[in-house]
């Protein structure tokens, strides 16, 4: 399996879990029509990078990767 990583990647999210849930599911669909499928979440620390990471792990698509940063 090849890896194309975003190394540096801050969601900025929504304070709301619905429109976060879907802001990350768009952020899923552009990365992998730019063909990256592993991510490192690097929010910054005002924006809650915990939630950010969690989001974005639970809404990932089968055969891509998050990490927090």
């Amino acid at each position: 399996m090849r890896f194309n990583i975003d190394c540096h990647f801050h969601p900025h999210l929504p304070k709301s879990d619905e429109k976060a849930t879907k802001k990350c599911m768009r952020w899923w669909d552009e990365l992998k029509k730019e063909g990256v499928n592993t991510i490192i979440v690097t929010e910054h620390v005002y924006e809650n990078p915990k939630r950010a990471f969690s989001f974005m792990s639970k809404t990932k698509p089968k055969g891509c990767f998050v990490f927090p940063g």
